[in-house]
């Protein structure tokens, strides 16, 4: 994810030059300075610095340390089975990933898994029962 660090000076240095190239291995999250590089932006902000573009850009999105829709549905399916109690989960709350796929994981779990669950937005306030 290119949204701070060490990645910020190399790509300072290194995104100007046209003999470059930035390879994207996997998701790179929106509004992000990787996804305005990856998107195609002439050039981005770092560290207050205009940084213009002209590095060659590649993606190799077949890569992900992240689970799957199904994987992560399986996985707050089967915790109910892992629990000392043997109880399902009683609120599920997706909180990363975009908007839409945050949603429909939500609402997957909700209708097919019968556990409710919410994607809440950014500064959304829930509270919690004890």
């Amino acid at each position: 994810m290119s949204q701070g660090g060490r990645i910020w000076h190399h790509e300072i240095r290194y995104l100007p030059d046209p003999n470059n190239t930035i390879l994207f291995v996997g998701y790179q999250v929106d509004g992000s300075i990787g996804r305005q590089i990856q998107e195609g932006r002439d050039s981005v902000r770092i560290l207050g610095q205009h940084v213009p573009i002209h590095c060659h850009r590649e993606t190799i999105s077949s890569y992900s340390a992240h689970a799957d829709q199904k994987a992560l549905y399986d996985w707050v399916l089967h915790s109910k089975s892992e629990s000392p109690e043997g109880d399902k989960p009683r609120h599920v709350f997706v909180v990363q990933g975009e908007e839409g796929a945050s949603k429909t994981l939500a609402n997957l779990i909700q209708e097919e898994g019968c556990i409710p669950s919410h994607a809440p937005v950014t500064g959304e306030s829930v509270e919690l029962d004890s």
